[in-house]
């Protein structure tokens, strides 16, 4: 299968989905990427994803050998008190568990959000699980995957404030994915690194960006970083 990868460096604004402002804090954030596409009727977006790792490797291994471990914020639907009665047994980290991904530590909570019912959770996993939590990624709007060496990370700046700040939040936009932005904007200078992936479904292209603040204790890991295509 011929697979062309590319890596490095990415502007800010080439990330940014439809709706979304570019320029939200973009002097302080910056995003190292890397995209592979293939050809014409490829649907293997697994292979994609493991080669958007494999060369985001020396990045990663920089990060793991400093202790950065991974996590994974997700939102789940609408859990009101009447679907609550119907769906008993919800169990948020589920669809998690059933993408092979282990869980050794969680916070969870529900929250209101225009008078409807929801719960957040932060789930801290292995980095063995990394490429899965990509897929999952890939299928599960709602979530998005952290990189953090804070010991307090799941309790500073807290579920309540990341939930707060990851949803869309407005009249009219609901909590269907997090707002990445200004998550990266909350947790980036804490040295915190988002880790997001790009490609709908039918696309023939797989990308993850690992999302920084250069002026973080996270910085350094990416100065040696070029832009892509360069």
């Amino acid at each position: 299968m011929s697979m062309q990868v590319l890596s490095g460096i990415t502007p800010i604004a080439d990330l940014t989905d439809t709706g979304e402002d570019a320029s939200f804090h973009k002097e302080r954030l910056s995003a190292y990427s890397s995209k592979a596409s293939g050809p014409a009727g490829l649907t293997d977006y697994f292979s994609l994803l493991s080669a958007c790792l494999a060369a985001l490797n020396p990045v990663l291994n920089r990060l793991r050998a400093r202790e950065y471990d991974l996590s994974i914020f997700m939102v789940g639907g609408d859990m009101t008190q009447g679907r609550r009665a119907v769906i008993k047994s919800y169990d948020l980290a589920k669809p998690i568990r059933d993408h092979r991904i282990e869980i050794n530590s969680k916070v969870e909570q529900d929250f209101v959000h225009h008078g409807k019912v929801q719960a957040a959770a932060i789930y801290t996993t292995n980095y063995d699980n990394l490429l899965n939590t990509c897929k999952f990624m890939t299928h599960y709007a709602p979530s998005i995957a952290i990189l953090s060496q804070r010991p307090d990370f799941q309790f500073t700046p807290g579920l309540d404030k990341i939930y707060a700040v990851a949803g869309y939040g407005g009249e009219t936009r609901p909590y269907h994915k997090p707002y990445w932005l200004a998550l990266e904007a909350l947790l980036g200078p804490l040295g915190d690194v988002i880790v997001k992936t790009h490609g709908a479904f039918d696309d023939k292209y797989r990308q993850i960006s690992l999302l920084y603040d250069p002026h973080s204790a996270a910085g350094d890991v990416f100065a040696d970083s070029t832009r892509v295509g360069s």
